[in-house]
This record gives structure tokens, sequence and C-alpha cells, in this order.
């Protein structure tokens, strides 16, 4: 049966609730922090699409090299969306969504074709990180000219506990094992250790969306940021060097993912307070 049609007063009282709930959420939002993760997300995909892109169809060490890195950073920055009080849901998850969906069709066309021999110009190669900068920056900017109106409250950092200090050091040893695969002449030993990092990001992933992982991203501090943005474009020079020219590269690779590994492990073991 049809409901009842509701009085003028009930209507009224409705649209005040709904205004007094879309005001409640943007006092939870920090659009500013939020616009500048999505400029850097733009940034960041950019960079993995592109070298992707340029990496293919390879070996598939460099797409193995680079894949934790990757995870990492989405599940980083989809942590740091919720403390800046987005959810999984609306215009900036859709938004996500459409760019992940696009540059997967990119990557696994192009794979397509280098496969049949088709071989792609540098334009096409640089088509899906364009994309991913373009969509990203769109949405920063109208995030940024949304919280001119009404500034929400920053995201508070979360503890540097021992939770967060022994996941910083497995990030840390991930990275690092990923970045020494490159260049190694040791096939077995490269993919053996590509398979327990990603196992161990399987875990993490189930982990945190359980509700059972640390917050990870909002305890890190800018010598852990550092940190990992170093390591990130190591091991996107690294896998560069590899693809497109013929350097030995076995020794700088596993130097370079020591040095990773080591850095990280000591944040964790001496930032007590924070990363």
């Amino acid at each position: 049966m049809p409901l009842d049609r509701p009085t003028p007063a009930t209507a009224q009282a409705y649209l005040d609730e709904s205004r007094q709930v879309a005001m409640r959420r943007e006092e939870r939002l920090d659009r500013r922090g939020a616009a500048r993760l999505f400029a850097i997300e733009g940034v960041a995909l950019a960079v993995y699409s592109t070298v992707l892109m340029f990496v293919m169809p390879g070996d598939g060490v460099g797409v193995m090299a680079l894949l934790p890195s990757m995870l990492i950073w989405a599940m980083l920055a989809g942590s740091l969306h919720e403390a800046y009080g987005y959810r999984r849901r609306g215009r900036e998850q859709r938004v996500r969504g459409t760019v992940a969906i696009f540059l997967m069709a990119c990557v696994v066309g192009a794979l397509g074709l280098l496969l049949a021999g088709v071989e792609l110009p540098t334009w096409a190669r640089l088509v899906p990180g364009a994309f991913a900068l373009a969509a990203f920056g769109y949405v920063a900017v109208g995030e940024w000219r949304r919280s001119a109106a009404r500034v929400g409250v920053s995201a508070d950092r979360a503890p540097f506990d021992r939770a967060t200090r022994v996941v910083t050091g497995g990030i840390g040893v991930a990275l690092g094992i990923a970045v020494a695969g490159v260049g190694s002449p040791d096939a077995a030993v490269v993919w053996l250790g590509y398979l327990v990092v990603m196992l161990a990001l399987v875990v993490w992933s189930v982990m945190a969306t359980a509700g059972a992982a640390p917050e990870v991203a909002v305890a890190w501090g800018p010598r852990t940021w550092g940190a990992f943005a170093c390591a990130s474009a190591v091991t996107v020079l690294l896998i560069l060097l590899d693809s497109r020219t013929s350097l030995p590269l076995a020794a700088a690779s596993a130097a370079s993912g020591l040095v990773i590994g080591v850095v990280f492990v000591l944040i964790a073991s001496l930032g007590r307070r924070h990363g």
C-alpha cells in the first residue's frame, strides 16, 4: 500500500534533519588534506601506470617488482582517506574506481597488443598516466574549492605503537625484497621472494579489511613518508634501467634493497613516538 503523504511540518522536519546531517558530515571532513592526497594519488598512479606501460611485456620481473609498491601505496592512501572523514563510497570513490578500471583496461589491452607483435608508440604509453593525473587533479581542485567555504577538522595522528612499528618494518622488508630482485640472475630466488611478499600483502589487506590492522598511514610522520617516497623512486628507477638498458644491476639492486629494509627497520625500532 502507498504511504500516507507527509504533512508540510513533517516534510520540513525531514529537510532540516538532512541539512543537520550534511553539516555534521562536513565538520568531520578535512577537505584540504583530502585534496592534497588526491593530487598525490594522481601523480603516483601516473608514475606507476607509465612505468608499467614502458616495461611491458618484458620478463615479468619489472612488473612484479613494482606491484608491492603499488599495492602498499593503495592501502596507505585508502587509510588516509578514511582518516580525513571519507568512506569507500560516494563521488570520490567512483572517480577512483573509474580510473582504476580505465588503467586496468589500458594495461591489459597494451599487453595484448605487445604480445601480438604490435609496437605501441610513445604517446600511447603515456595515455593512462595522463588520464590518471587529469582525473585525480580534477577531484583535488574540486575538493580544495569546496574547502574554502568551510574547513573541517584535520586528521589526528595515530600512535606509533608496537603493532604499527611491526607493520612499518614489514613494509620496508617487502619493498627491499622487491627492489633486490631487479636485475638478479637467480630467477628462482627472485620469484620465491616475490611470492612471499605478495602473500604477506594479502594477509595485511585481509586484516585491514577486518579492522584488525593498525592505522599505519595515519601514524607515519615525515621521516617514514620520506623513506617510502625514496624507496618507491629507487624502485621505479631500477625497473626502468633494467628494462631499457643492458647495465648490470644485480649488485646495485641488492644493495638498494638492503638499505631500504634496514632504514625502515631502524625507523620502526627507534621511532617510539612517531615515524
